[in-house]
């Protein structure tokens, strides 16, 4: 069953049948906060209070309906599991991942669970948003990911930083461009 973020109606008519995995996956006090969002007109996609989510021993405090959506994706739909690009099982032991853009560490918390054994390299140059990703990664602890305060890049830089409201779509790029901010730039040979 797909959780349409989108339909506040379906979601609580989801949520009050208990049809909802996502509601099903929250805690407590963030299942209540789900039921009131469904009812108040705030959009999701703005701004919801810390929500927690779990999928058997993992946590996540997810706050939009990307992030949300993210986690849907990764744990229940399990999307992950069926591409050999991305999947533990096909990764094998020993093995070196590049998060690149790790945002709050949904992906590294979800490979690191499944496969303890190799090193995580989580790029995230959006400083709002690594308090989250290293809340996220103490809330499992996880130990194997290295955080790098920086975007990758193809040379050692000072980049434009455009934050966005969905974090996941911010951006960065080279040059000065205005009213945005500035982010280190690395190399995968200067991480």
């Amino acid at each position: 069953m797909k959780l349409n973020l989108r339909s506040r109606l379906s979601f609580l008519i989801e949520i009050l049948t208990g049809k909802s995995e996502l509601f099903n996956h929250a805690a407590l006090l963030s299942k209540v906060k789900l039921f009131c969002l469904s009812l108040i007109r705030i959009p999701f996609s703005t701004y919801s209070p810390i929500i927690k989510l779990r999928a058997g021993d993992v946590v996540f405090e997810c706050m939009t309906s990307y992030e949300i959506a993210l986690y849907q994706e990764i744990f229940l739909d399990r999307t992950y599991s069926s591409h050999n690009s991305f999947s533990p099982a096909a990764i094998g032991n020993d093995y070196v991942a590049i998060d690149i853009g790790a945002n709050i560490g949904l992906y590294s918390v979800y490979l690191s669970m499944n496969n303890p054994a190799g090193r995580i390299y989580a790029f995230e140059p959006n400083g709002s948003i690594i308090a989250r990703l290293k809340r996220n990664l103490s809330l499992n602890k996880v130990k194997n990911v290295e955080i790098i305060e920086a975007a990758l890049w193809s040379k050692n830089s000072e980049l434009a930083f455009s934050a966005e409201k969905y974090s996941v779509l911010s951006r960065v790029a080279e040059g000065n461009v205005p009213g945005e901010g500035k982010v280190p730039g690395m190399t995968l040979d200067a991480s």
